[in-house]
């Protein structure tokens, strides 16, 4: 009788044993995989791995001036200094297409000086930006830089809805408007020199600014967006 009573009980302690290490290692290894399912990596728009670069180069050589990198669309701009002496044209209407051209190519851009500006003395100071790739994107994004133009300004302000914005990749170029009407001349239009940008999170908002708010110059927006397909 003893014998059997030892033996219950070393069984029923053996049971309970072992549901404990089962709730033991169960409860373990739940609580080793609940992190990694619960784990979300955080989105990071493709945008961001992008930094615009200012820089500025004034080396004209044959009225060309040759700028390498990939440049951002509608960031080239030529500003024009009255020279000393000399064939000296009145840059009153220096702007673009009244002044000179831009064209872009697969190394970079070429601003080209026109009629009555090339060959003449005076200075000129060409401002353009860069893009930057500052960190890795997965191959299988495959991502393209798309520039898109907007000339709806309400108010002075061109509102852009956009998603994949790259920060800083925004820019307006003026053309001068015609006679008759308040047509400052566009040279030395720049950011802060005749508009800002602002980057809310929807997009950014360009607003003009003074002489240029309320004129009737055309203005064009230039903006870059990260399209993933």
């Amino acid at each position: 009788m003893h014998s059997k009573r030892l033996r219950a009980s070393l069984t029923a302690a053996v049971a309970t044993a072992g549901a404990v290490a089962f709730t033991v290692l169960g409860t373990a290894g739940a609580a080793v995989a609940s992190p990694g399912s619960h784990t979300r990596i955080p989105y990071r728009s493709p945008a961001s791995c992008f930094r615009v670069q200012e820089r500025q180069s004034g080396a004209f050589s044959d009225n060309n001036d040759i700028l390498y990198g990939r440049v951002v669309p509608g960031s080239v701009s030529v500003v024009a200094t009255q020279g000393t002496s000399g064939d000296n044209p009145a840059v009153t209407t220096f702007g673009p297409g009244t002044g000179y051209t831009v064209t872009y190519t697969h190394y970079g851009a070429v601003a080209t000086l026109q009629s009555p500006y090339a060959g003449s003395n005076d200075g000129f100071t060409t401002y353009y930006a860069v893009f930057r790739q500052v960190c890795f994107i997965p191959w299988w994004l495959h991502y393209r830089l798309v520039t898109l133009t907007s000339g709806a300004f309400s108010n002075n302000q061109n509102i852009l809805f956009a998603r994949n914005l790259i920060y800083g990749s925004v820019f307006v170029v003026a053309t001068l408007g015609p006679p008759g009407y308040i047509s400052p001349s566009v040279n030395g239009f720049m950011q802060y020199h005749g508009y800002t940008v602002n980057y809310p999170r929807f997009g950014a908002v360009v607003t003009l600014q003074p002489p240029f708010a309320g004129s009737n110059d055309g203005f064009t927006t230039y903006y870059t967006v990260v399209h993933v397909r």
